[in-house]
């Protein structure tokens, strides 16, 4: 029973510590991106749904950091009351900007929003997407490199053959997939 209650006296301790305190550091637990909160653990107390954006599913718009499980954050309360908030990341998993007025917030399991009147940027470790009303920068750099690796053009004879820098056209675009998702 001793140890019991001195745990017990540690941890309310601790919580009437950090009421007072305006920022603690603290290890991420889990993650949750698309509600942007995470839940936390600090000697002990484990904190869920800790701001990872202004406001709990505020339609996914703005600029958001993703911060990696295990990682070490600084976590604050937002007017000293009980709501909290990390302002600072050890380490990002992902990043994710968007900018626009409208969302169709369907979310598939992959983590991609399906946007309307809306432009997208996430950066990864896999790399980075920029999107806007469903069409993809990379999709259409893709779309662009088949294109040109079967242009043709009208001749005096009939049509051309196809270019002669085809490898070139195809090596370009193996090399976008080493840093541009989507």
């Amino acid at each position: 029973m001793g140890k019991e209650m001195d745990e017990l006296k540690r941890i309310v301790g601790r919580r009437f510590e950090e009421a007072g305190a305006v920022s603690f550091y603290a290890s991420v637990e889990s993650v949750d991106e698309q509600r942007r909160t995470c839940t936390v653990s600090a000697e002990g107390v484990t904190y869920e749904e800790v701001l990872l954006y202004a406001v709990d599913r505020a339609g996914l718009k703005g600029f958001c950091l993703i911060p990696a499980p295990k990682s070490t954050v600084v976590v604050a309360r937002v007017a000293a009351g009980s709501h909290l908030y990390v302002e600072l990341f050890s380490e990002v998993t992902k990043v994710l900007l968007t900018v626009g007025d409208k969302v169709a917030a369907s979310v598939d399991g992959k983590g991609s929003l399906t946007t309307v009147g809306m432009s997208t940027m996430r950066v990864t470790e896999q790399g980075f997407t920029i999107s806007r009303d469903g069409a993809g920068l990379k999709k259409t750099l893709d779309a662009l490199l088949d294109a040109l690796a079967k242009l043709t053009v009208p001749t005096g004879v009939g049509p051309s053959g196809v270019p002669v820098n085809v490898a070139d056209f195809v090596k370009i675009k193996q090399e976008l997939t080493k840093y541009m998702e989507g």
